[in-house]
């Protein structure tokens, strides 16, 4: 197995919580992210998957280097980023970019695109100005944009075209990793499929590492090597994408799979649809946090927090349900 590009161990991002503005006193700790362990391997994408305010935009945040973790380390390429000099917290900027779900709103609609792309590059102090713009047009052409575009501002693109000036925009400094949030949810279904063949495109043509946030489980399955299930800022399974669309484990990922579209009329859900809401990640529930919305929870499970552990080759769970050596437990 390659090594590691990056490696979240044991991740924590809690946010104390406050009564008052000024003196005010601590009444409760918000668990966005608690405990999170991932790995990315360069050239492979990985997808992070949950309802909203699960704990994947602070995880994302955490990798960009935007927040600091409050426990456990952020590894690139096998250093602690946290540990960082000024040089290499630039290495470390450069070689981590992001995509972000909304293609108006990620581009400044004062700036022409050639400029937009382009700012990176000058930004570094390692390009000049008439290499920086030959560096656009490439970029431009690779993502299937003429060299022209350089000089119109984005109101002049369709959403589609600005999520592939996103992109291009994300690549200017060749990165390792690329952060794509929500990168097609924007977009018309039609436009969908040419954004997610150019990404593919791209990370074979240059040996990309993706970090994937989606919702749309087609997508996910697309351009997946491997999904994690996020649930109240913990993973609670983990799995190759073709295992975790035929065979999934948990029964929170089995009523995602259960709430999503089926791509066939004749396919039927994975499992029973989520009901109530998610517990508040200031106070959630004690033993496995899912309990309390799962149909299959018994004892055991209100009091005793599952581990995140192998029940199939390379395919793990956090869920009582299935012991150690694979098998599955009757409630």
């Amino acid at each position: 197995m390659a090594a590691s590009l990056i490696e979240l161990e044991a991740v924590r991002k809690h946010y104390p919580l406050a009564r008052g503005r000024v003196f005010g006193r601590r009444r409760g700790t918000v668990r966005a992210v608690d405990g999170v362990s991932l790995a990315i391997a360069p050239a492979t994408t990985v997808s992070l998957v949950g309802e909203s305010g699960c704990g994947k935009s602070t995880t994302i945040k955490l990798i960009l280097g935007i927040e600091a973790p409050t426990g456990g380390r952020v590894l690139f390429e096998g250093a602690d980023i946290a540990g960082f000099d000024r040089a290499a917290a630039k290495r470390y900027r450069a070689s981590v970019q992001a995509v972000f779900q909304d293609p108006w709103g990620s581009l400044d609609p004062r700036m022409r695109i050639g400029a937009s792309i382009g700012e990176p590059l000058l930004a570094s102090g390692n390009w000049k100005r008439r290499a920086a713009r030959e560096r656009v047009h490439e970029l431009l052409a690779q993502v299937g944009l003429a060299p022209e575009h350089a000089d119109r501002f984005p109101h002049e693109f369709s959403g589609g075209q600005r999520q592939r000036i996103a992109v291009a925009r994300a690549l200017a400094l060749n990165p390792k990793l690329v952060v794509l949030d929500e990168p097609v949810s924007a977009l018309d279904v039609s436009i969908r499929a040419q954004i997610i063949n150019l990404l593919k495109d791209l990370q074979e043509r240059h040996g990309l590492a993706f970090l994937l946030v989606a919702h749309h489980l087609a997508t996910v399955w697309t351009l997946s090597d491997e999904v994690a299930v996020m649930y109240l800022g913990q993973i609670v399974e983990r799995a190759p994408s073709e295992e975790f669309r035929t065979r999934p484990l948990h029964p929170y990922t089995q009523a995602l799979m259960a709430a999503a579209l089926p791509t066939h009329p004749h396919d039927a859900g994975a499992g029973t649809p989520l009901i109530g809401d998610v517990p508040s990640p200031i106070d959630p529930p004690t033993g496995c946090r899912f309990h309390t919305r799962c149909p299959h929870a018994f004892e055991r499970c209100a009091a005793e927090a599952p581990i995140l552990h192998e029940v199939r080759p390379g395919h793990v769970a956090a869920c009582h349900l299935h012991d150690t050596n694979g098998s599955t437990i009757s409630p």
